[in-house]
Protein backbone atom coordinates (compact mmCIF):
# COMPACT_ATOMS: atom_id res chain seq x y z
CA UNK A 1 0.00 0.00 0.00
CA UNK A 2 1.22 3.30 -0.84
CA UNK A 3 0.22 6.30 1.64
CA UNK A 4 1.38 10.10 0.76
CA UNK A 5 1.00 13.56 2.24
CA UNK A 6 0.56 17.00 0.16
CA UNK A 7 2.92 18.59 2.30
CA UNK A 8 5.49 17.86 5.36
CA UNK A 9 5.14 20.20 7.86
CA UNK A 10 4.24 19.33 11.50
CA UNK A 11 0.68 17.89 11.09
CA UNK A 12 1.60 15.71 7.79
CA UNK A 13 5.05 14.92 9.28
CA UNK A 14 3.18 13.39 12.02
CA UNK A 15 1.08 11.45 10.43
CA UNK A 16 3.98 9.85 8.35
CA UNK A 17 5.81 8.95 11.34
CA UNK A 18 2.47 7.22 12.47
CA UNK A 19 2.26 5.57 9.77
CA UNK A 20 5.89 4.60 9.81
CA UNK A 21 5.52 0.87 12.00
CA UNK A 22 3.42 -0.37 9.23
CA UNK A 23 3.94 -2.28 5.94
CA UNK A 24 3.03 0.99 3.42
CA UNK A 25 5.41 2.91 1.56
CA UNK A 26 5.54 6.76 2.36
CA UNK A 27 5.58 9.35 0.39
CA UNK A 28 5.77 13.11 0.36
CA UNK A 29 5.68 16.37 -1.28
CA UNK A 30 7.67 19.49 0.40
CA UNK A 31 9.43 22.54 -0.82
CA UNK A 32 12.37 21.00 1.32
CA UNK A 33 13.81 17.67 1.72
CA UNK A 34 12.83 15.51 4.62
CA UNK A 35 16.07 14.60 7.15
CA UNK A 36 17.12 10.92 6.43
CA UNK A 37 15.36 8.58 8.80
CA UNK A 38 18.31 7.68 11.05
CA UNK A 39 18.42 11.04 11.86
CA UNK A 40 14.88 12.04 12.36
CA UNK A 41 14.65 9.70 15.28
CA UNK A 42 16.40 12.13 17.47
CA UNK A 43 14.05 15.05 16.47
Amino acid sequence: MHVGTVAAGRIGLAALRRLAPFDVKLHYTDRTRLPSPSSANSV
